[in-house]
């Protein structure tokens, strides 16, 4: 594996009090791309840099059948969502960093589950709604590799919807939790499911739900009938006073209108989709965690529910080290990398920086 110019004497970057903010605006997407690869170019070249071990043996494994393990989900990504693959190519060209590689790096969650690989780094939700107040909490947690690395992304997007995001270097943004100038707010947890097949990349279909335009747009491309692998999404519409929770395997698409208080973590949740395959390693990661949720919102009234309760039950370290707050361990892999809370009550967010129960954070206004 090549990494053209691979942060040369820049071998780390210093230590960072928050999230750096990168804000772009754009006539279309590749040059949006281009800007967020020249802005973010240390912290992608760095992030391939960490996880060099792990690219090869995805690239490794691609390269055995290029034709059935790259080509065909390149082109199913082309068919749907041309032009983000676009913006993949000018994040690539900008980041000074070979595309082949940046797809490899989006195509992991395909790839993983081709390799019959489980993985034990991914997130915690709580999703409310109670009346007309709409309230999300969400643990965004990767790999370790990714701590300092994480950056927000503000953009003003070709089709005029602008957005915010957290976003992993060289992952295409939208995995991330984020919220549009259309009111959609998003997250997404990772569903450790044992299916995939020939179809559009999870993560273009994530980057899609930045730009929905209503919840039955983002309820439509969660339900992608070429979707290539499992994902769960979190929703809320704050001009529809709707909250959703998504689940998708390759077989079928279980959506739920949240009332009340919903936790979540990376396990099949919805009666209908109990019955999909898992890797039981993952479920081995998900359920403390879930349980961990439980406990910290078990008594409290619905109706009574406050911002503060949610990030105290995301701030959990029950169950440590699969906690819902997850600190870099020896014993297991992954990390928070940060954390998103949205109040409809209130006119910004807040974007906590890495771990939640060190109660660094920062608001925002909301895209307009």
């Amino acid at each position: 594996m090549v990494i053209i110019g691979l942060m040369k004497n820049r071998s780390r970057i210093p230590n960072q009090p928050f999230f750096p903010l990168f804000e772009v605006a754009a006539s279309d997407y590749f040059e949006q791309g281009l800007k967020i690869g020249k802005a973010a170019q240390r912290q992608i070249q760095l992030g391939l840099k960490r996880r060099k071990k792990w690219l090869k043996e995805l690239e490794d494994f691609s390269d055995q059948d290029p034709v059935g393990r790259f080509d065909v989900f390149l082109y199913l990504a082309h068919e749907s969502f041309p032009q983000y693959l676009d913006e993949l190519h000018g994040i690539a060209q900008g980041a000074e960093v070979p595309f082949h590689i940046l797809f490899i790096l989006n195509l992991n969650p395909e790839l993983g589950a081709m390799m019959r690989l489980s993985r034990e780094e991914d997130c915690s939700t709580v999703l409310a709604r109670v009346g007309d107040r709409l309230l999300l909490g969400h643990d965004e947690d990767g790999s370790e590799h990714y701590l300092g690395l994480m950056y927000l992304l503000r953009v003003k997007a070709p089709s005029g919807i602008s957005f915010l995001a957290l976003s992993y270097p060289g992952i295409i943004h939208g995995n991330g939790p984020g919220i549009n100038s259309k009111g959609i707010v998003h997250t997404c947890n990772y569903l450790g499911g044992k299916k995939w097949r020939h179809g559009v990349p999870r993560y273009f279909i994530d980057r899609a739900m930045l730009e929905a335009r209503s919840m039955k747009e983002a309820i439509k491309f969660a339900s992608h009938p070429g979707r290539a692998f499992s994902q769960a999404h979190n929703l809320i519409s704050l001009w529809e006073k709707r909250a959703v929770m998504i689940e998708a395997s390759v077989d079928k698409v279980s959506i739920k209108e949240v009332k009340g208080v919903v936790p979540r973590t990376n396990h099949f949740l919805l009666p209908p989709m109990k019955n999909e395959p898992q890797f039981s390693a993952y479920q081995k990661n998900s359920l403390p965690r879930f349980e961990a949720l439980q406990a910290e919102l078990k008594g409290i009234e619905p109706k009574k529910i406050s911002p503060d309760q949610i990030v105290h039950a995301l701030s959990s370290h029950q169950n440590r080290p699969v906690s819902p707050c997850r600190h870099k361990s020896p014993k297991v892999p992954g990390a928070t990398l940060g954390t998103m809370l949205f109040d409809s009550a209130v006119p910004d967010l807040k974007f906590f920086f890495q771990m939640p129960c060190k109660n660094i954070f920062k608001k925002f206004p909301r895209p307009i």
